[in-house]
């Protein structure tokens, strides 16, 4: 099934497509063979990865008979156990709430966050995984793709983007903010989107800039961390972390007056001081100090993007986030963004 982009996004995503990265995922978990089902996996069955062998049971193909085996204990069949080939499932949560629309940058993050979502579903289909991407707000889901009766390919990663970028909603449809049978009456929109991830072990990455992180979704994510690997992808803004230096006029030295305005839509006065733009900064990172650790302590990954980040950076950040996994049992790589430590010592 083919989308189009909106003409209201049409430019937005041709000019986001170049910034999207396609690395082949290296994950703890794969073997040798560069083809479909080149993970290991933790179920057996038909397969070319010798796993076990196990007792003869009636019913039991004779290919599958371990001669060697046989031939040194003839009144004790054995059979081969092989690993089954499957696919790694990577599923892509994408917040695309309001506080994704904030953007002081040539990106917003809303759009940092469709590049990231490509960049996973087209690292995806360079190492034959299946793929999908959730899209949820502060109450709920509000899109999905693929949909049902189509398959990730190159040539849908432009429509994910093109919903991410329509904050959820698919080019040419109306959802109102809303996925049908859902309900929303209880916990957020990370929470639901968690609710809806596969039963079986899967790679998922959630991209946020975690604004509306409740104690609900703690536990969700912690939940969703014991049985999935889970990588949180924050992304934030330059002026989430720092105040710009204005003036009240280009020829005055006289600090301006600043309209600050948090998640919940409140707004602050404050000068554009130095002391004030330092201690802004230092709440501010304090802040995400706090988050990593939250997000840490649930058993998930964290790595840090920003808007302000120049492309070569960036595309530096993806390679290693998704290529340098490539030992170890999942995720116990470091990634190329500062941890909590750092950010402690190194304001």
């Amino acid at each position: 099934m083919m989308f189009k982009a909106t003409c209201k996004t049409n430019s937005r995503l041709t000019a986001l497509q170049p910034y999207v990265v396609a690395i082949p995922f290296y994950v703890g978990w794969r073997t040798a063979q560069p083809a479909e089902g080149e993970r290991i996996s933790r179920h057996t069955g038909s397969g070319l990865d010798y796993c076990d062998f196990r007792d003869y049971r009636p019913g039991d193909s004779m290919r599958r008979l371990n001669w060697r085996m046989l031939d040194r204990a003839p009144d004790r069949p054995t059979v081969n156990v092989y690993e089954a080939e499957r696919k790694v499932q990577v599923t892509v949560l994408v917040d695309v709430g309001p506080t994704m629309l904030y953007g002081s940058q040539e990106l917003n993050k809303l759009e940092l966050a469709a590049v990231l979502t490509g960049s996973v579903l087209s690292s995806a289909i360079k190492t034959w995984e299946s793929g999908s991407a959730i899209c949820f707000n502060k109450t709920g889901i509000v899109g999905r793709l693929p949909l049902k009766g189509s398959s990730l390919g190159p040539a849908l990663v432009p429509a994910v983007m093109d919903t991410v970028l329509n904050e959820g909603r698919l080019p040419g449809s109306s959802n109102n903010g809303r996925f049908p049978g859902q309900s929303y009456s209880t916990g957020g929109g990370l929470h639901h989107a968690i609710c809806q991830l596969p039963t079986t072990r899967s790679l998922v990455f959630i991209i946020s800039d975690f604004a509306n992180f409740a104690t609900e979704q703690v536990q969700s994510l912690q939940r969703a961390a014991c049985q999935h690997e889970v990588v949180c992808l924050l992304v934030n803004d330059l002026r989430e972390r720092e105040l710009p230096n204005a003036r009240l006029l280009s020829w005055l030295p006289l600090p301006a007056v600043l309209d600050l305005q948090d998640a919940n839509g409140d707004h602050q006065l404050m000068l554009s001081t130095k002391k004030n733009r330092e201690r802004f900064a230092e709440a501010a990172r304090l802040k995400r100090v706090a988050l990593m650790d939250a997000i840490t302590a649930t058993g998930a990954k964290c790595a840090t993007f920003t808007t302000d980040e120049e492309f070569n950076s960036r595309r530096m950040h993806m390679t290693l986030l998704f290529a340098g996994r490539r030992q170890g049992s999942g995720l116990d790589q470091q990634y190329p963004t500062r941890s909590p430590a750092e950010e402690r010592s190194n304001p």
